[in-house]
């Protein structure tokens, strides 16, 4: 890929060396979104070009801002961000108003981002479904969404969710391609 003019963002990456060490760089949306691709975690590829049909396959929301997939939860469906950064579904309660039950907390986690470190509750979710197929139900709840940011949006969807050996995304076709179901 070449891209002539990349404005890029300085920015001490200490905080993923426990949960990925060795990263030098995070790719933004805005290379990503150039050309259509595919990850095959087995082999750790990201493949440029015409994606390969894939299993299963949904239609993904596209914005200058995000990817989104459209979920099944709590007899509704919900719109989440497609994110490979997170290991477990995010939710907003705040965006999620009266529908999200009181859940039992599972057990803590340590969590960290370019804001911080945090001690983030993980909770187990009734069923979710992504495209007919049962998710990983493993969810973490955050009380607030960011101000004005990504409003029509719930939360996140973690690829570790999905827990698939590949996937693709096709932007000409706004499609996102899954291989295999998750346990």
């Amino acid at each position: 890929i070449r891209i002539p003019l990349l404005p890029v963002m300085l920015n001490e990456l200490g905080y993923l060396r426990e949960s990925a060490p060795g990263v030098d760089g995070l790719i933004g949306l805005d290379v990503l979104r150039g050309q259509s691709f595919s990850i095959d975690f087995g082999r750790r590829t990201i493949t440029f070009g015409s994606p390969r049909t894939l299993r299963s396959s949904a239609r993904m929301e596209v914005d200058e801002a995000y990817w989104a997939v459209e979920v099944q939860m709590l007899d509704r469906t919900m719109r989440l961000l497609l994110d490979t950064g997170v290991s477990a579904i995010l939710l907003y309660r705040d965006r999620l108003g009266d529908r999200l039950p009181e859940l039992r907390v599972e057990r803590q986690i340590r969590g960290a981002s370019l804001g911080g470190a945090a001690s983030l509750e993980v909770v187990t979710l009734p069923r979710v479904q992504f495209n007919g197929t049962d998710l990983e139900r493993h969810a973490v709840p955050l009380r607030n969404s960011p101000p004005g940011l990504l409003q029509p949006v719930a939360g996140y969807l973690s690829l570790h969710a999905l827990q698939p050996p590949r996937v693709s995304f096709h932007f000409d076709r706004r499609t996102f391609m899954v291989e295999g179901t998750p346990p």
